[in-house]
């Protein structure tokens, strides 16, 4: 039997009777599923109603309050509740339910790592990369979810309960589509430092050959990310890709973007550097890119699936991070591939994690 909505003050504000109707309609829903008047009320007020039936769908695998989950896994509910808290989540009521038993076994696998050797502010220190990481992903699927989702003419019933029934058919492929991109970066990291070890054992890699190497990034991206909303975040990135791809003409060829940085390859190291340049200047004269700053250097490298690796690699990105904003620095052995052809400033002498003995770097500049 229907509840008198209007009766508890739920059906306020809405103009039509098919409103109304249709508002009647989702509040018996969520009567059905368990959801308290209050809860209803606050959704309301928070304008989230609609998101109600999506919501508790996520969440009814929640089984375990944080005490529960200290005893399940091991770890104290203090470290749990600081694990929550780094996530970027807002504090969980003492009998609240949190934990998934997915959620269990993925803790008991730190205190796995933790029994290890690891510290708790490692930990920590993932689980704030994940929080961040995943907030930016979650915002960007409701944004995908709710233009491809909403109709025009669309009831709040009609709205809640597509969203809930895309939601429950999408779960499944979440975990694949997140695990997938994480394990490929796993593979990346592993290779470059397999070909490492390497080099320090042997003085070079079989099968590599001399290229120069250069990485260009966005300065102050973080910042950026937190003043502009995804989409904008969305179209300074794709810019700054499709700006890369366009300069970056055969022998330099662009390896690969990610996020606010993109790597380039060729060996031919002086259009290494003219292309660098010209990049650096583009986005200078570009209203939506930020400034860039870009690091290089040349040596033996070893090509795999389209990627480079090698020390030039891992000198070139260390190198950016140190570079002036709006400037490219490079190692000598690059300045030396170069030619003559560009100015050379001494940029001073560095030492970089990973690398050894210090390094003599140059910032370039075109001949006047």
């Amino acid at each position: 039997m229907s509840r008198d909505w209007e009766a508890e003050g739920l059906l306020e504000g809405l103009g039509t009777d098919d409103e109304r109707d249709a508002r009647r309609q989702l509040l018996d829903h969520l009567a059905d599923e368990g959801c308290s008047v209050e809860e209803m009320r606050t959704a309301i007020d928070e304008d989230r109603l609609a998101l109600m039936p999506m919501e508790r769908l996520i969440l009814r695998e929640r089984r375990y309050t944080m005490a529960e989950a200290a005893e399940k896994t091991g770890l104290s509910e203090d470290y749990l509740r600081r694990n929550w808290r780094a996530l970027g989540l807002s504090e969980p009521e003492a009998d609240e339910p949190t934990h998934t038993d997915q959620n269990i076994d993925g803790m008991k696998a730190v205190k796995t790592l933790f029994e290890a050797g690891a510290t708790e502010r490692e930990m920590l220190e993932v689980t704030r990369l994940v929080g961040e990481s995943t907030a930016k992903i979650a915002d960007m699927v409701m944004r995908v979810w709710a233009r491809v989702l909403l109709k025009a003419g669309d009831t709040e019933r009609d709205v809640a309960l597509r969203m809930r029934d895309v939601a429950e058919l999408t779960r499944p492929f979440a975990p694949p589509l997140l695990i997938g991109p994480l394990e490929a970066h796993i593979v990346e990291m592993l290779r470059h430092e397999t070909i490492g070890r390497i080099e320090r054992e042997r003085g070079s890699v079989p099968g590599a050959r001399e290229v120069a190497i250069c990485f260009a990034d966005m300065v102050d991206f973080t910042k950026l990310s937190e003043r502009l909303d995804i989409d904008e975040l969305g179209e300074v990135t794709q810019r700054f890709s499709d700006l890369t791809g366009e300069l970056a003409q055969s022998p330099v060829r662009l390896v690969k973007t990610i996020g606010d940085e993109a790597m380039l390859a060729s060996e031919d190291a002086a259009a290494l550097v003219e292309t660098t340049l010209g990049l650096i200047d583009a986005a200078e004269h570009d209203d939506l890119l930020p400034s860039l700053r870009a690091g290089a250097a040349a040596g033996q490298a070893l090509r795999r699936a389209g990627d480079w690796y090698g020390r030039p690699v891992n000198l070139a990105a260390r190198i950016t991070a140190a570079a002036d904003v709006g400037g490219l620095v490079a190692d000598d052995a690059l300045r030396a591939a170069a030619g003559d052809e560009y100015d050379w400033q001494e940029a001073g002498r560095q030492s970089f994690k990973g690398i050894e003995g210090q390094v003599e770097l140059y910032r370039a500049e075109r001949s006047a």
